[in-house]
């Protein structure tokens, strides 16, 4: 018997066989706890109209989660945020600790967001939104040749603008 028609005998049962331990394989690994860091966004919503942000919180947090594998994998598609609520907020400079429970997790997921790790304080600068209304001038810099002439005289539009 030569050393190929080993591989070669029964070759599509060797094959499925095979797929079926990886399947098996990847069931059983995604069912043990797994602990995984993960880099997620951070939100600030709540923000009153009359204030704007100077200087912003961080775009992103990094936290520590546990939970089985399958539910961690389901991060890929549905992925968790941070929310601050700023619904209170007053101009000034804000110092807030974030804690596990500013973890927003998408519904039905069975994890445990065990510490956010960097920043564990943010901090950012509020202050008040002031407009002014102004009004528009056109400066005419130079002249035009002699053949040339304005019709009417330069307007801007709108005349004023906001600021």
């Amino acid at each position: 018997m030569a050393p190929i028609s080993i591989f070669s005998k029964n070759f599509g049962t060797k094959v499925t066989a095979l797929l079926l331990a990886l399947v098996v394989y990847a069931h059983v690994y995604t069912e043990r706890e797994h602990e995984r860091r993960l880099r997620i966004p951070l939100h600030v919503r709540g923000l009153s109209s009359d204030l704007i942000l100077v200087k912003s919180p961080p775009e992103e947090v990094e936290v520590q989660v546990r939970g089985k594998g399958k539910q961690l994998l389901k991060f890929q598609f549905r992925p968790p945020h941070v929310e601050l609520d700023l619904a209170e907020a007053r101009p000034g400079e804000i110092q807030r600790m974030l804690s596990p429970a500013d973890v927003i997790l998408p519904l039905g997921m069975d994890v445990n967001v065990t510490e956010v790790r960097a920043p564990r304080l943010v901090s950012f600068q509020i202050d008040t939104l002031a407009t002014k209304s102004v009004p528009v001038v056109i400066n005419q810099l130079g002249e035009l040749p002699e053949r040339l002439g304005w019709i009417e005289p330069l307007q801007s539009d709108p005349p004023t603008a906001l600021i």
